[in-house]
């Protein structure tokens, strides 16, 4: 089940990128759905608007939970190649990266 955002966007910086809003969410949601009952109820909080991200990170449970997963993640991205990076960056701004490809060529006859 996906958390609609209440509030608008998770981060303040986040103002202007949805798609990283929304990929935040994702896995706010994913880690809130793998957590023990009083650490899913506080990312519940967030994902519903109640509480800050920033704040509910400073709580000793939710640190205790996240730090570990957080540095796995880390030690991973380190592993990876610059393909698989441009590939996870494609997926969180939910498309392919087109700065580089020309634009296709207009199809055939149509209506505007």
């Amino acid at each position: 089940m996906t958390d609609r955002p209440s509030h608008g966007p998770l981060l303040p910086g986040l103002a202007d990128r949805p798609d990283l809003d929304r990929a935040l969410r994702r896995s706010l949601e994913t880690l809130r759905d793998a957590a023990d009952p009083p650490v899913a109820d506080r990312l519940r909080a967030v994902l519903e608007g109640r509480a800050s991200l920033r704040d509910v990170a400073r709580e000793g449970a939710v640190g205790s939970f996240v730090g570990p997963l957080a540095d796995a993640g880390w030690e991973r991205y380190e592993q990876m190649s610059d393909t698989e990076i441009e590939e996870a960056r494609r997926t969180v701004e939910g498309g392919p990266d087109t700065s580089e490809t020309p634009p296709a060529p207009p199809g055939p006859g149509g209506t505007w």
